[in-house]
């Protein structure tokens, strides 16, 4: 799901005509390239506006689809960073999925067609074990990375620990520890460890129910 951020973002695609669509709608910078006169690949600035009617709904429609689907192991929380915005919102976006409250104090925020939507009429909210699927276990197993997104035996010791608090959007933002393969890189927003990661090959199968 890549759900949209109001605010600046970085579009970038291989659909060089679009981008030049999307430079002449904003005016901002704008960048494309011919690859092999096969493909093209454009980059450009843009904002997503509380107050564009189109941004708005754009914005209301991701959250409605996170909450319609009832089975979590079939989303997967992203921004198409940086596309729709970067990933460093995404505690922004799990408090909108676990707080009804503050879900609806931002619809009353943004412009009112974004309440053509059934936004404002879902109740759901999403627990942190639902949380847990759709940005760690949810990912893992459609890249077939078996060691990764569980703390079975044999997986990869890569832990966030959090503090407990009410605030979902600060909590995610301020994990206490961060431990990378078993080892602590982070404690209390701090880096203590500077250390390499690895590529991996994904082991996904042709179809992954």
């Amino acid at each position: 799901m890549g759900q949209i951020i109001f605010g600046e973002v970085t579009t970038m695609t291989a659909d060089g005509p679009w981008q030049y669509t999307l430079y002449q709608l904003s005016r901002n910078k704008w960048a494309n390239s011919d690859v092999e006169y096969e493909t093209g690949a454009g980059i450009v600035p843009f904002l997503f506006k509380r107050d564009n009617p189109i941004h708005a709904t754009q914005w209301a429609i991701g959250l409605e689809l996170f909450l319609l689907i009832q089975d979590p192991w079939r989303v997967i929380l992203t921004t198409d960073h940086p596309n729709a915005g970067p990933f460093f919102f995404y505690p922004q976006i799990i408090k909108l999925l676990m707080d009804k409250k503050y879900r609806d104090e931002m619809l009353a925020s943004v412009h009112e067609r974004a309440s053509c939507t059934l936004l404002s009429q879902i109740d759901r909210e999403y627990s942190l074990y639902e949380i847990a699927i759709i940005t760690r276990a949810g990912p893992a197993r459609r890249l077939g990375l078996r060691h990764k997104g569980h703390l079975g035996v044999g997986a990869d010791a890569d832990i966030a620990i959090y503090p407990k608090e009410e605030d979902a959007e600060w909590m995610f933002s301020n994990p206490r520890y961060v431990f990378k393969d078993g080892l602590l890189v982070v404690k209390d927003g701090q880096i203590v460890t500077d250390y390499m990661g690895r590529n991996r090959p994904c082991g996904a199968p042709h179809h992954v129910a």
